[in-house]
């Protein structure tokens, strides 16, 4: 499906996803407050599925900065991740936000226990830094536009 960009809309209390960028090749997931790890699959499903029909790059960015900390079973989800559901191409990058000691800790063992997958997931502690972690790799300026707030999932019940 060459260059559609498709609009979900999609019902969750504590994760927002929405385009980063006008030319929608940044997804930014914040998640805020209390979350669960249904909600985390059900977004994580559905955007993997998006990312995979687009014939362009889509980088994702997960700002936990607002988040009130993990539901219980943080591991088994780390195993899924690394085993089952990764980005569907190897040029993704997914971009951790986060200054959570507990979060740095996980990354660092997902990356030890999924070497393949070092590449594609990486830690941040600002939006900013994540910005031109990304600049610096797509080798381009990113101009944000979230003012705009163009949903890909709504997060509202």
């Amino acid at each position: 499906m060459k260059n559609i960009i498709y609009e979900f809309w999609f019902i969750y209390m504590s994760i927002k996803v929405s385009w980063l960028d006008d030319k929608k090749t940044i997804i930014l997931c914040t998640f805020e407050d209390r979350w669960t790890w249904h909600e985390y699959s059900d977004i994580e499903k559905i955007l993997w599925d998006f990312v995979g029909r687009m014939d362009y790059r889509i980088d994702v960015l997960a700002d936990w900065t607002l988040s009130a900390g993990f539901p219980l079973g943080v591991m088994d989800i780390i195993h899924r991740i690394g085993e089952t559901t990764h980005p569907p191409r190897d040029d993704i990058w997914v971009i951790n936000i986060s200054t959570s000691p507990l979060l740095k800790i996980l990354m660092g063992a997902f990356r030890r226990l999924y070497p393949k997958f070092a590449t594609s997931y990486h830690i941040t502690d600002t939006l900013d830094e994540a910005i031109r972690m990304l600049e610096v790799n797509r080798g381009n300026p990113i101009t944000k536009s979230i003012s705009s707030f163009d949903p890909i999932l709504s997060t509202e019940k």
